[in-house]
């Protein structure tokens, strides 16, 4: 009952939705690190920190789908690079 009355209150509500949206943002970027090491393991040690850094979702998101579509480690590498995918 006592869990209860403290999930109410809003500054629990709104620790949890930052821990699910760190969360979200940490599992998109091991999706795309996974694909990255499994597609082209040799760029792992160049733009993992970088990956590591990005604190966008969605950009997260667009370099997952780039990558599933792209062949060539230096066009992977440029697709990271760009700004606007």
């Amino acid at each position: 009952m006592l869990r209860d009355i403290y999930r109410e209150s809003p500054a629990v509500q709104e620790w949890l939705a930052e821990g699910r949206a760190e969360g979200r943002l940490l599992t998109e970027q091991e999706l795309v690190l996974s694909l990255l090491a499994r597609r082209f393991p040799a760029l792992v040690p160049e733009l993992e920190p970088h990956m590591r850094a990005l604190q966008d979702p969605d950009r997260l998101r667009a370099l997952l789908l780039a990558f599933c579509d792209t062949f060539d480690p230096e066009a992977a590498r440029a697709l990271f690079l760009t700004t606007d995918l």
